[in-house]
């Protein structure tokens, strides 16, 4: 039995025997019962989650450069309402959706800037 049958069997079963048994009964945890029911696949996305979608997509494209914290600032102010930086994160990821922004590449070591003006003139054979 998979969980997805085990957890249909649970609410089909569980007004007539309760959660616990039918929990206990098709070897499912009450965690990934609750887990299974109240996660956004499940539901489906609440209003305050499309309307964070629509703005994040708007300042990604818009301000491309921006990370984090400077988007969790930009979506604040447009919702007119706090936003967690961990939940723009959180949502970013839940959606797939990429900063665009890049890193700068790091710079070169000391050695490794001596080593490319001495290029050419350097013999180690020769002594």
């Amino acid at each position: 039995m998979t969980v997805d049958q085990k957890i249909a069997f649970v609410a089909e079963h569980r007004g007539r025997f309760g959660l616990n048994r039918c929990c206990e009964v098709a070897a499912l945890s009450k965690g990934t019962w609750h887990h299974r029911i109240t996660s956004p696949a499940q539901t489906g996305l609440s209003e305050t989650d499309e309307e964070l979608h629509e703005v994040l997509i708007e300042v990604i494209r818009k301000h491309p450069e921006y990370g984090r914290p400077r988007m969790t600032e930009e979506v604040s102010e447009r919702l007119g309402r706090p936003v967690n930086h961990k939940r723009i994160g959180n949502r970013l990821q839940a959606w797939s959706l990429q900063l665009l922004r890049t890193v700068a590449p790091p710079s070169k070591s000391r050695i490794q800037r001596i080593l490319d003006k001495a290029a050419g003139q350097l013999n180690l054979v020769k002594g």
